[in-house]
């Protein structure tokens, strides 16, 4: 029958024997326990400090990467505003001309209608212009010597 140190528990005579020199170490090295667990807490203390090193690395660098983004869109903003301002200017400058041109037209065309019934040329019949010889032949015929047209 197997005894326990622990009551409820049963356990084998091997298991009795290692729980027993487990207990035997422990009273003759209260501190190894303690040494055991400190080392395992320092693991989990560099896991966390490598992990949390992690995270400021992680978070550094992705603070850099949201600066540079936003100055990308404040540079891509100030760009568009600045040909903004420059299609202004033209469109402004093109509506002058476009005034300009509209009153030197206006102007031309009040010299022409005061200047119509004055004009000896438009009073006398224009002469047909003389007749111009062409050469007969005709760039668009096919060549008589090619195969496709032969009958």
């Amino acid at each position: 029958m197997a005894s326990s140190l622990l009551p409820g528990v049963s356990l084998l005579p091997a298991e009795v024997v290692a729980t027993a020199q487990l207990v035997t170490a422990q009273r003759e090295r209260p501190w190894a326990g303690r040494v055991q667990q400190a080392l395992r807490l320092r693991r989990c203390i560099f896991q966390d400090s490598s992990d949390d090193m992690r995270k400021v690395q992680r978070r550094e660098k992705n603070r850099i990467a949201a600066q540079k983004s936003r100055q990308r869109q404040t540079q891509k903003a100030d760009t568009l505003h600045l040909e903004s301002e420059d299609l202004e200017r033209q469109n402004a400058a093109l509506r002058r001309e476009i005034k300009q041109l509209t009153e030197e037209m206006k102007h031309f065309t009040s010299m022409l209608s005061s200047h119509e019934p004055l004009c000896s040329i438009l009073t006398t019949v224009p002469q047909p212009p003389p007749e111009v010889l062409y050469a007969t032949h005709s760039f668009h015929q096919p060549h008589i010597s090619s195969p496709r047209f032969q009958h």
